[in-house]
């Protein structure tokens, strides 16, 4: 874990001299301080907006066949109005939900008690072989 955060410290921080308590605190600082990122309801709602569908694909063509999960077929060429653009968002976070459930941590054992590994597993037993393990460190 220490070699991930120096190198993710060497490509952030570039130049800086490199210490334990530099290392750790730079994700930490950058991704959860409550001062740099307000994810109250203000804050959330403009990353929903940021990150919807709806905005980005209204007024433009399908580049490839979408079935909504009302049953909707949309073929390639289609002009995407709004109308059609929430339909397919709605779509995908249906979609979405569902393969959530599909979806678990599982400890691995026989672990360092300092460290704790998850893998994502599906029921699926060949896709384990191509599954990453993360290692994550917990202060």
């Amino acid at each position: 874990m220490d070699l991930c955060q120096e190198k993710i410290f060497r490509i952030i921080r570039k130049g800086d001299r490199i210490s334990e308590e530099s290392k750790r605190s730079l994700l930490s600082g950058m991704l959860f301080d409550k001062k740099r990122y307000n994810l109250s309801k203000t804050g959330r709602y403009m990353l929903n907006n940021k990150l919807s569908l709806v905005e980005r694909i209204t007024n433009t063509y399908l580049a490839q066949k979408v079935v909504s999960h009302l049953g909707n077929t949309f073929d390639v060429g289609t002009y995407v109005t709004y109308e059609i653009a929430k339909e397919i968002q709605e779509s995908f976070e249906a979609k979405a939900k569902d393969n959530k459930s599909n979806l678990h941590l599982e400890k691995i054992p026989n672990i360092n008690p300092d460290d704790v590994y998850y893998k994502i597993n599906k029921d699926n037993k060949s896709l384990n072989k191509r599954i990453n393990i993360a290692r994550i460190k917990i202060w």
